[in-house]
């Protein structure tokens, strides 16, 4: 089961990092930057395996992707904070837990999608969000909570 949930880590942020990696490419040589939030605390049991799975793609794209983690604790109210401050700081992409739900993420992710940010939702389903963004071109990578669905449109990956 763990090594499941680390390769569908490792899948996630693969594709968010090769989705962005040829347009950040054409504007900068620097690395793409990745906010991650792996849920809980540091050391943390579900927390840690999902760490564990960015981390190692992380060292696979190597200097082409720099991963910024936030802890939350498991706090809906500290998930949403960071990713309001996440969106602040304009990265390439977002990796955020779903938990707080689709009203309390709306208005940053309609910020990070007139920003060009991708955003990528694991564990946890944002059915609204997802349904509003999907069919823009704007990229939500949904994992279910069972973790056994990874969606996307074909057109993200033809950008």
């Amino acid at each position: 089961m763990l090594k499941k949930i680390n390769l569908l880590i490792l899948l996630v942020l693969t594709c968010v990092a090769l989705l962005v990696l040829p347009v950040i490419a054409q504007a900068s040589d620097g690395p793409v930057v990745i906010y991650f939030f792996p849920g809980g605390a540091p050391g943390g049991t579900f927390a840690t395996v999902v760490y564990n799975g960015a981390k190692e793609a992380a060292e696979i794209l190597g200097d082409r992707v720099e991963v910024r983690y936030l802890w939350s604790d498991w706090s809906s109210q500290k998930m949403v904070d960071q990713f309001q401050q996440a969106v602040a700081a304009n990265p390439d992409g977002i990796a955020i837990m779903g938990h707080p739900g689709d009203e309390a993420y709306r208005p940053f992710v309609e910020e990070a999608e007139k920003q060009g940010i991708i955003v990528t939702s694991q564990n946890t389903t944002l059915p609204e969000l997802e349904n509003a963004y999907s069919a823009t071109g704007h990229l939500l990578v949904i994992i279910n909570a069972n973790i056994t669905i990874l969606r996307f449109k074909h057109t993200f990956i033809c950008k």
